[in-house]
């Protein structure tokens, strides 16, 4: 089918129906053609339905409903909820990456500890000499 057709079916002008299909296809991600194919045909009616049924408040509305694309804004109090939300979350996340990084901290404060005793060459007491001496010589 021709846009020309399907503008004389849908009973409107043939440059508003080439603006329209301009819109379709740029919201189905799809190449204008010259020759219209069927999902083209059956969109362009349903989303020009809508359009005349006020179900769908411009041509892009209507399209973007067809295609199941569409996203009702959501209102004031929607959006405070969200953004209360969201300060939740940044607010928990805040705390974890305290925490982590208090952890982090620590882990790093230990293994230096670690690291300086490890170095560290042991020297046994003079006591520990003596009896290391004594109990060392006495096998049987």
């Amino acid at each position: 089918m021709l846009g020309s057709e399907l503008a004389q079916e849908l009973d409107i002008d043939p440059t508003v129906l080439s603006k329209r299909l301009s819109v379709y296809h740029e919201e189905a991600q799809t190449e204008r053609t010259r020759l219209l194919d069927e999902d083209t045909i059956e969109g362009m009616r349903q989303a020009h339905k809508l359009l005349k049924a006020k179900k769908a408040k411009n041509f892009r509305q209507a399209v973007l409903m067809v295609l199941g694309e569409y996203e009702p804004p959501i209102d004031a109090d929607q959006a405070r909820q969200v953004v209360k939300r969201l300060d939740a979350i940044e607010a928990s996340l805040s705390q974890l990456t305290e925490t982590v990084n208090w952890m982090a901290e620590y882990m790093r404060e230990r293994r230096g500890k670690q690291d300086q005793t490890a170095a560290r060459p042991v020297i046994p007491s003079p006591s520990a000499q003596a009896m290391a001496g004594s109990s060392g010589g006495q096998e049987e």
